[in-house]
C-alpha cells in the first residue's frame, strides 16, 4: 500500500498527505461495483503490509498518526505491534480516543493491538508466519 502514497506524491507513508491519500484510496475502492462484506476499503493493517513494517523500522509513523489514517478509512488501528509491558490504563486510554473516533465520526473503528512479550519500543518482532511481517514493536504514549 506504501507505494500508492508514493506514487500520488506523498515522500513516505506517515509524512504530511497521507491522510488525504488515506481518505482518496478509501473513495477510490468504495466507489467499485463490487459486493461489499465486512470491512471493506483501506486496510492499515501494521504486520500485514510490507511497507508499513518497514515505515514502523524508519519510525514514519506512530500509533497516533495510525489512527488519525485510519479514520479516514473506517478500520482504526489493526494488528499494531505493541510493547509486551504495556500497562492496561495506556491499552484503554487508545482504545477510548478510537471509541470516541468512532462516535465523532459515526463510523465503526477496531483496535487490534498485539503486545509482544519480552520486546520493547524499537526491537524487532520475530513472527514466523507468512502472512505476518516483521516490524519494530510501537510504544502506546
Amino acid at each position: 500500500m506504501t507505494k500508492l502514497y508514493e506514487l500520488l506524491g506523498v515522500p513516505f507513508f506517515g509524512a504530511s498527505g497521507t491522510v488525504e491519500i488515506s481518505a482518496l484510496l478509501t473513495k477510490v475502492f468504495k466507489s467499485i461495483a463490487v459486493t461489499q462484506v465486512g470491512f471493506s476499503g483501506l486496510m492499515l493493517a501494521v504486520t500485514e503490509d510490507t511497507g508499513l513494517a518497514i515505515g514502523t523500522q524508519r519510525s514514519d509513523f506512530d500509533i497516533h498518526g495510525l489512527l488519525t489514517f485510519s479514520s479516514v478509512c473506517g478500520i482504526g488501528l489493526d494488528t499494531v505491534p505493541i510493547e509486551g509491558n504495556t500497562p492496561f490504563d495506556k491499552i484503554v486510554h487508545i482504545m477510548r480516543d478510537t471509541g470516541t473516533m468512532a462516535y465523532r465520526l459515526n463510523k465503526p473503528l477496531t483496535v487490534r493491538l498485539f503486545p509482544v512479550p519480552n520486546l520493547t519500543q524499537g526491537q524487532m518482532t520475530t513472527f514466523d508466519s507468512d502472512d505476518l511481517c516483521n516490524c519494530a514493536v510501537m510504544a502506546l504514549p
